[in-house]
């Protein structure tokens, strides 16, 4: 298959029109209806028949909500309001197998290729699992500071399992743009921002940001394959650097004086916002911390996030493999018949049960797997101890 155009970037690289149109309006359209259905519950079909794709912005402003729906927020109290937290804080919301992301996206042949390039090998599975979409309605927050790797342990090679080198791929769907179809550089609509250089100082950084370092920066979670750098004390960290370099220079005789005609040369950190549009898929080193800005917009910013990595020696024997296998077998982390999903909601469990939801969401859908063909089954690791060719 032909690589698809990409625009090279210090750190990531975008690749251009990569998705279809016809493809992201599906996966926007089913995705919108789903997170309706699951916040909304009862009263989602009256709120899609009436406002249509623009009900979304109930979710994140309690106001307007209460205008609508004056009962809705003493009818939530006695439900599991973790959703709207999520995704009113971040974005992510757990649609791990709304049909056409798992179609048109995880199963995307053209992702496939473009990361198998990349990784200079022709076997990659989902083997950090399968992340959760971003959906930024109107009135989310930022997103916090990340890095998608264990900062504070040391980096593997590509095929290691505890916490391997690899590439972010994150698939835009929909982003904010003006009647004219430009992006309006005023308006904060959810873009995506990376910390331009923090991959080329990372050792020394993270010397520095150590628990124990001079700008400390405390592990969030136990047992996740990420960091929140929220507390990230950038200017502190730049004199730090520029320090570092002009004592180098001096050392090496390099140059006769030091001043700030040398920070230039020294890579400093700084926030650069992606220039993305819907259907480019963004491909970064894990070693670049992002974050998404908050969205003032009436069109919610989406995208989904592809782990498509290279299969690991012991990969089909650990704890990573089996929560993939229930993830796709049940939707989630866990179990659906049996109620023993991690972090469960049981919103969300009742909801998939229920005759009301939408077709494409109903629980049987989401563990239907009779149309995955031996390449998809390779991919999700649904095939005992090997991968089949593409």
């Amino acid at each position: 298959m032909e690589e698809k155009g990409f625009n090279q970037y210090n750190g990531y690289r975008v690749y251009m029109s990569s998705i279809s149109q016809e493809s992201l309006n599906e996966v926007f359209l089913n995705s919108t209806t789903e997170i309706l259905y699951l916040f909304f519950d009862d009263f989602a079909p009256a709120l899609i028949q009436t406002y249509g794709a623009n009900a979304i912005n109930l979710i994140c402003d309690p106001v307007l909500r209460n205008q609508i729906i004056p009962t809705f927020d003493s009818y939530q109290k006695v439900k599991n309001p973790r959703g709207n937290k999520a995704i009113k804080k971040t974005g992510k919301i757990n649609l791990f197998l709304t049909t056409s992301i798992t179609n048109n996206i995880r199963r995307s042949p053209i992702i496939y290729n473009l990361l198998s390039s990349l990784y200079g090998k022709q076997k990659l599975a989902f083997t950090n699992g399968l992340d959760p979409i971003i959906y930024k309605t109107k009135g989310s927050e930022d997103y916090p500071v990340t890095i998608d790797c264990k900062i504070f342990q040391q980096l593997e090679t590509f095929d290691g399992l505890d916490n391997p080198f690899h590439y972010c791929c994150f698939v835009c769907i929909s982003l904010y743009q003006n009647s004219g179809g430009v992006v309006d550089s005023r308006m904060e609509y959810g873009q995506i921002s990376l910390l331009e250089n923090f991959d080329y100082h990372y050792d020394f950084v993270r010397q520095l940001i150590d628990p124990r370092g001079k700008y400390p920066i405390e592990k969030q979670k136990k047992g996740v394959d990420f960091n929140l750098l929220e507390n990230l004390n950038i200017e502190a960290i730049n004199k730090e650097i520029a320090d570092n370099y002009n004592k180098s220079n001096l050392e090496n005789r390099n140059v006769k004086e030091t001043g700030m005609k040398n920070l230039d040369n020294a890579r400093l950190l700084k926030w650069t916002t992606v220039k993305i549009q819907p259907g480019n898929i963004l491909v970064f080193d894990c070693r670049l911390p992002y974050k998404i800005s908050k969205n003032l917009t009436n069109t919610p910013a989406v995208y989904v996030p592809v782990s498509l990595r290279p299969i690991p020696n012991k990969w089909f024997a650990s704890e990573k493999h089996s929560k993939l296998l229930n993830s796709v077998k049940n939707g989630k982390v866990g179990d659906w018949d049996k109620r023993t999903f991690k972090d469960c909601n049981l919103d969300e469990y009742h909801w998939r049960m229920s005759k009301d939801c939408p077709n494409f969401s109903k629980l049987e859908n989401c563990i239907n797997l009779k149309d995955f063909k031996p390449f998809d089954r390779g991919i999700f690791g649904l095939d005992d101890g090997q991968l089949i060719e593409n």
